[in-house]
């Protein structure tokens, strides 16, 4: 189970796989309306959902160790993408940036993603996640988006 959720200063793009979700939300799209958008996925239609206020509580979360320098807010050319694992009480287990090699050749790049990979390990343990859907939220992909932060 994969889940992913795009972290912004003013707005947000969330999108959360969730196996067997059925119903409205499951039927929603990446939006850029801050809205989370449903896919299903191969998981036990028995499992309970995550729901938008757990994904959101796990944005603003991260969203408070989240910063940039000025210059790179508003590059849509920047976003960043980590993969994370959490353990059950909420601690990070792993993070890696998905774009490494891209870190390498771009200095401004590499300032983003080490910003958004240190958020992840600042606001480690996540607070708010129900330990009873663990299964749901333990593997996440995270984008980092400083198109975003434009008017802070």
């Amino acid at each position: 189970m994969n889940a992913a959720v795009r972290i912004g200063r003013y707005a947000a793009v969330m999108a959360l796989l969730v196996a067997g979700a059925s119903g409205p939300m499951a039927q929603a799209s990446e939006q850029e309306d801050h809205r989370i958008g449903i896919t299903p996925a191969a998981q036990d239609p028995a499992s309970v959902p995550i729901t938008v206020g757990e994904v959101e509580a796990m944005r603003q979360q991260l969203m408070q160790c989240w910063t940039l320098p000025k210059e790179l807010w508003g590059r849509p050319d920047l976003m960043v993408t980590i993969h994370a694992t959490y353990n059950a009480d909420g601690s990070l287990a792993h993070a890696e940036i998905v774009d490494r090699s891209r870190m390498e050749s771009d200095p401004y790049y590499r300032t983003a993603a080490l910003r958004a990979y240190n958020a992840v390990e600042l606001c480690s343990p996540l607070q708010q996640m129900p330990a009873a859907k663990y299964e749901q939220w333990k593997n996440v992909t995270l984008k980092f988006d400083p198109k975003e932060m434009v008017g802070q």
